[in-house]
């Protein structure tokens, strides 16, 4: 039996109390964009400190939005705060086991996550300047960016809370979809080019935010030969 994400390499950023995983097969062509995704509350539901594959419940429609944007040439990545792990409520074999689950869950012949970043810090008001990995930081964005060579202004994010959608702000994205929320449905970060979308469905919003990537593929290949 495979372990969990053994397809995976691995880097562990201590001072951040942050990991990352990304895919071992190397690349065959630059993926300059991606659509990055929250875990809980967009794939599946947020019952509260999801560390066990029983408390996994995906949400309606996200298998066939995500395979709508793997069919589309569309790559996905997941960013969650996971301040679980810091709490000692679950581990992060526990943290690999469940992402394993969703990903097989979506697909079993086909890899569906690029990269998977998660940051296990326990919100800590002292450390919004010091500490930028946990969403509304930019942190684990940016790595991913970096680590797969993508542009980032040519990438969306989906989910389900403001600190999502300010984080896909602070780390230069093109836009954000946030899953329409009456508790957290305020201002849109200031952020010149940056669109902030709604959505009434995790599944819809996948959809809109792949839709907004295809668009501004489409864009880009019509002045090219223009």
């Amino acid at each position: 039996m495979l372990k969990p994400l053994a397809g995976y390499k691995r880097q562990e950023y201590e001072k951040f109390h942050s990991r990352i995983y990304w895919r071992r097969e190397r690349q065959s062509r630059p993926r300059q964009e991606i659509l990055f995704l929250d875990r809980d509350g967009v794939l599946n539901v947020d019952s509260g400190y999801v560390g066990s594959i029983r408390q996994v419940e995906l949400l309606p429609g996200v298998i066939n939005a995500i395979q709508f944007c793997r069919r589309s040439g569309i790559f996905v990545a997941l960013v969650t705060n996971q301040s679980g792990i810091g709490r000692k409520y679950y581990s992060w074999a526990d943290f690999e086991l469940v992402c394993h689950h969703i990903e097989q869950s979506i697909s079993k012949d086909a890899p569906m996550f690029e990269a998977i970043a998660a940051c296990a810090q326990v919100p800590n008001p002292d450390l919004v300047e010091e500490f930028e990995w946990r969403k509304p930081g930019p942190g684990m964005i940016q790595a991913i960016c970096d680590r797969l060579e993508l542009r980032a202004d040519r990438c969306w994010l989906v989910g389900d809370r403001l600190s999502d959608v300010e984080a896909a702000a602070r780390a230069g994205l093109a836009g954000a979809v946030q899953i329409s929320d009456p508790r957290s449905k305020r201002a849109s970060p200031a952020s010149t080019g940056f669109s902030h979308l709604y959505a009434d469905e995790a599944a819809d919003a996948i959809a809109l935010a792949a839709s907004s990537i295809l668009r501004q593929r489409d864009l880009r290949d019509r002045k090219v030969y223009e």
